[in-house]
């Protein structure tokens, strides 16, 4: 479709300008679907492939803002952009600002609509950020804590907003009795620079598009979003005709509660889970967070002891009801405990609060001077390349027993229930060395074993799970089958010694192998070691693109050219060209956001990738990328004949 200018004079034709015209996502989709069905003027494979792409999904899956219209008196509705960050998670979102997680909480009790705005979020906004429509946040790049937990929830994100700032203004209120003094206030409120005299405080209205990565000032009108996505014909036969178009490349999702699994897979069409990360686990609630902060603040082991067997069957359980959403012979690839320590640790705003600080004290059952001192030893300069992945399970080798026990335990519980065999991948992460990931394999085999021997002749199973499967003759004993174990390739060092850990001839003492069975490409760290720029903070890279000594955002789309060229090494690596038709001898897939971008997708599907994981409300997205890909894939293979 062109939108076309022209003009007649003297009976001549001029065409002044065309251009491609725009089209909402339910109008492409139904121009796509009516073109083939009832027209017949096109394929579906050409649907595919030229009338849709993946911001059209994106549109349909969430919420838009209605746009600034002409006014009969010939102006436009106000419409303040008041700053641009970084479009961190697609949607649209009005609402009040909080600018705590204790007051959106607050507000959303209330009735109103909240947008969350903090100069960045943690794992202790997590309860404020489910009560929020949209998040807001001044610092954090694509794949900070904002900007995943968005993308995860499909809610809007707008992060690394550099031009808004907070104001923080005291003032005294004084008791009635004089007696009893005057205490302060703090009154909290944002400026954004390009109107540096108006403030926003709580309660004041704001918009944001994450699409766009905008921050509008007031309550906008939102598009009607339409039907809900398995309701909705048009998407649900045009993803029909995506899933035509057969790719060595499938689609997962990154997911870490049994809701967003079946979300994922029922709703979005997933093949199984990709990525599911455990430190959302152990920090999905204040309870959890005092348990983690006991295990690396307590005074003695016995207090570490007494934290870890706190957690224990709360992971259990998360455990099992995970691999019940994942349902029977569907993977499951589940990540050791992966964040730097300093994520886990009290900010120095809750040390500062007298009743935090005594509260943090009590539970920790230490005085404030060895708290402080603990923590101060336990922060690093760099903790992005710190005490973080399998460097954090060798410093504290009872995490990485305690997770794959409770993971083995929650796999039996599931299979003795209702019969499932979901396939279990455990990833280490952050390996550098072959020796790393040895160390953390063979605590991982050695308590995958003992939970096996432990429930070998107690567990008990339901007839009607397994009659279809077993001959009557005998009875079920459940045989070891150890899960897969493999590693992530997010060091450059690791994608250049990818056939060492493949290569690795230590077996258990069931004589079952240790070496890496499949990869997973952790894009996001792979980037920011390669490149040496951090992905929390790339706030340089407007004076890169205003300069044009970079017009694309490694960590939005693949670097082709360095960390491709790594990928690349890893990928031959891994590959036997000597058998009659070229294998590979792991499996590879791709986590992280980069997993969800069409230009980066399509490096994975022409580099034969097994799979993608991205967040849940962008696996419609990815499979439709995944197709265009292979067509554009295929289209070349034809010419080159």
């Amino acid at each position: 479709m062109m939108d076309v200018e022209f003009t007649v004079e003297d009976n001549v034709l001029y065409i002044l300008q065309c251009r491609v015209g725009k089209r909402t996502g339910i109008a492409a989709l139904k121009i796509a679907t009516d073109l083939v069905e009832k027209n017949k003027l096109i394929t579906p494979r050409d649907a595919v492939a030229k009338y849709v792409n993946v911001e059209h999904i994106e549109q349909v899956i969430h919420p838009t803002f209605r746009r600034p219209v002409f006014t009969p008196l010939g102006g436009i509705d106000t419409w303040n952009v008041l700053a641009e960050g970084l479009a961190a998670s697609p949607g649209c979102a009005s609402g009040r600002i909080a600018f705590t997680s204790a007051d959106a909480i607050q507000m959303q009790k209330l009735g109103q609509q909240v947008i969350l705005v903090r100069e960045e979020t943690s794992a202790e906004d997590v309860g404020g950020m489910h009560a929020s429509e949209g998040f807001l946040a001044a610092r954090g790049g694509m794949t900070s804590h904002a900007a995943v937990v968005g993308r995860g929830w499909g809610k809007p994100c707008v992060a690394g907003t550099k031009s808004m700032h907070f104001v923080n203004q005291e003032y005294h209120v004084i008791h009635h009795d004089k007696l009893e003094g005057s205490r302060p206030i703090v009154e909290r409120s944002v400026v954004f620079e390009e109107y540096p005299d108006v403030s926003f405080k709580k309660g004041d209205f704001i918009s944001i598009d994450g699409a766009r990565g905008e921050v509008i000032e007031g309550e906008k009108e939102l598009e009607p979003l339409g039907t809900a996505v398995k309701d909705n014909k048009a998407l649900m036969t045009f993803m029909d005709w995506v899933d035509d178009i057969q790719s060595e490349t499938h689609v997962y999702a990154n997911c870490d509660t049994e809701k967003e699994i079946r979300f994922a897979m029922e709703t979005f069409g997933a093949k199984g889970v990709g990525l599911c990360r455990t430190e959302h686990m152990f920090l999905a609630s204040p309870d959890r967070v005092r348990c983690v902060r006991q295990l690396f603040l307590a005074k003695d082991e016995d207090a570490r002891a007494k934290a870890l067997a706190d957690m224990e069957p709360i992971l259990q359980h998360d455990f099992s009801n995970l691999l019940h959403a994942v349902g029977h012979e569907n993977s499951i690839t589940i990540r050791l405990l992966d964040p730097p320590v300093h994520e886990f640790l009290p900010k120095n705003e809750e040390l500062d609060d007298p009743e935090i600080l005594e509260e943090i004290t009590n539970y920790c059952g230490v005085s404030e001077e060895t708290l402080r001192s603990k923590i101060s030893k336990l922060r690093e300069t760099n903790p992005m390349l710190g005490n973080r992945g399998c460097r954090l399970g060798i410093s504290q080798p009872e995490i990485t027993a305690m997770t794959t026990r409770t993971l083995t335990h929650a796999y039996y519980d599931a299979h003795e229930k209702s019969g499932i065999q979901p396939v279990i991948k455990i990833m280490v992460p952050l390996v550098a060395t072959v020796s790393e990931y040895l160390q953390q394999v063979h605590i991982i085999d050695r308590e995958m074993h003992a939970a096996y021997l432990a429930r070998l002749h107690t567990l008990r199973f339901a007839k009607q799970h397994f009659e279809k499967r077993l001959s009557k003759e005998r009875e079920y004993e459940l045989d070891y089958h150890p899960f897969k174990v493999g590693c992530m390739l997010e060091t450059p060092r690791s994608c250049l010694i990818a056939k060492d850990l493949i290569s690795i001839e230590d077996v258990s003492e069931e004589n079952f192998a240790l070496k890496a069975s499949f990869f997973s490409l952790g894009t996001n760290d792979l980037t920011q070691m390669t490149f040496g720029y951090s992905r929390d903070d790339s706030s340089f890279f407007q004076a890169y693109e205003r300069e044009t000594v970079a017009l694309v955002d490694p960590f939005e789309i693949l670097d082709w050219d360095g960390v491709g060229r790594l990928i690349k090494i890893a990928l031959d690596e891994i590959t036997d060209t000597k058998a009659s038709a070229t294998r590979r001898l792991a499996e590879v897939s791709a986590c992280g956001e980069h997993a969800a971008e069409p230009k980066s997708i399509e490096f994975f599907v022409r580099n034969a990738v097994d799979g993608v994981a991205c967040s849940a409300f962008r696996v419609l997205g990815a499979r439709l990328a995944v197709a265009k890909a292979q067509i554009q894939v295929e289209d070349e293979q034809e010419q080159d004949v």
